[in-house]
């Protein structure tokens, strides 16, 4: 299936459009990739050197791959760092383009605020993200302090993290799936291990996989995944199962060969079948 996404472009890692590409590609999906940003590395890192594209440019690009394109053969469409505020403006344009082409398409919003406490975005995008994008996502995907910022929530147990994806799902689209998915979840009852919580109409549930370091697009390559599923009509516990124990066996190789990136190309094998499925519970 083809997915248009909008993220930055980064020249050195696995990460946003690059992690995107190798995981959608691998499982034989398409992939429109539009940036927003060029980069040398990743920007959560600091030391990065680029520069975000205007929104004028953004959407160009968006208006040429519509021209020629059939927004109708678009089953998704993926949102990263929007780079500057007046881009969510141009990527929202986009999704009511494809929605309208087709109405099946989902729209998957990545809001890239910050990561461990610390917002690195221009301003203006935190507050975008929560006034308007929420309002049109079909599956939202935060880390867990993005969860903290869009909610208002600081969740000390699972339970917490899934009212406050209950709190999320009731801002998303009405009609749609309305599923807000979390990776990265360290919580103090979990000292060895790291949870990813998915939050839809029928419940929550989290898988807990031991922990590993996470190298950069850790992030990006769980979301690629998860919608990878989804699109394949996977139920959604599975698809949360799935895209979790590739992460962390992908993390987990990385850790172990002192790797700074996720091995997305090395470990492709990874991707089609991880070595164990770690199994979603379901969340009280």
């Amino acid at each position: 299936m083809n997915v248009l996404t909008i993220q930055p472009w980064v020249a050195q890692g696995h990460v946003e459009t690059g992690a995107t590409i190798a995981c959608l590609t691998a499982l034989g999906h398409e992939v429109w990739a539009v940036p927003t940003g060029v980069f040398s590395n990743t920007e959560g890192l600091g030391g990065a050197t680029g520069r975000t594209l205007p929104a004028d440019l953004v959407g160009e690009l968006l208006a040429g791959i519509a021209a020629r394109a059939k927004l109708a053969d678009c089953a998704a469409v993926l949102s990263g760092n929007l780079g500057a505020a007046e881009t969510g403006a141009v990527v929202l344009d986009a999704v009511e383009r494809v929605k309208t082409a087709n109405p099946r398409a989902l729209y998957v919003c990545d809001p890239e605020i910050g990561i461990g406490g610390r917002i690195y975005v221009q301003p203006g995008i935190p507050e975008f993200l929560r006034d308007r994008a929420l309002g049109r996502a079909d599956i939202l995907a935060p880390n867990a302090f993005e969860l903290s910022v869009l909610s208002g929530a600081s969740p000390g147990s699972l339970s917490d993290a899934a009212a406050a994806c209950a709190e999320l799902r009731a801002k998303l689209r009405p009609g749609g799936p309305r599923m807000v998915l979390v990776g990265g979840l360290d919580l103090p009852f979990l000292p060895q291990q790291t949870a990813t919580l998915l939050a839809h109409e029928k419940g929550a549930a989290a898988v807990a996989t031991p922990r590993a370091v996470a190298p950069p697009g850790t992030g990006d390559a769980l979301v690629a995944l998860f919608l990878a599923r989804m699109l394949e009509g996977k139920e959604p516990e599975a698809a949360l199962s799935y895209a979790t124990s590739v992460v962390h066996a992908l993390a987990d190789q990385a850790e172990k060969e002192r790797l700074p990136d996720l091995p997305l190309i090395a470990a492709r094998a990874l991707l089609l079948e991880p070595p164990m499925l770690w199994p979603a519970e379901p969340v009280a």
